[in-house]
């Protein structure tokens, strides 16, 4: 990641899989926490309610497979 650098502050909100970088100067950005796998996706133990969250953090995936 090319955007973050020292001084800026790096948010990551609680059960939520979106991190935020804010500038000095105010300008921030969101980024995927992590990417989710299809397989992760869809195994048994990935919680429930976050089944069809974040559906573009795992669309990497989806691209290797073509």
């Amino acid at each position: 990641m090319n955007y973050i650098s020292v001084g800026d502050s790096l948010i990551k909100v609680k059960d939520e899989n979106i991190c935020y970088v804010k500038k000095p100067d105010g300008e921030y950005k969101s980024f995927y926490y992590i990417r989710i796998s299809l397989q992760d996706r869809n195994h048994w133990t990935f919680p429930k309610e976050w089944k069809d969250k974040w559906m573009e953090s795992s669309a990497w995936d989806t691209l290797q497979r073509r």
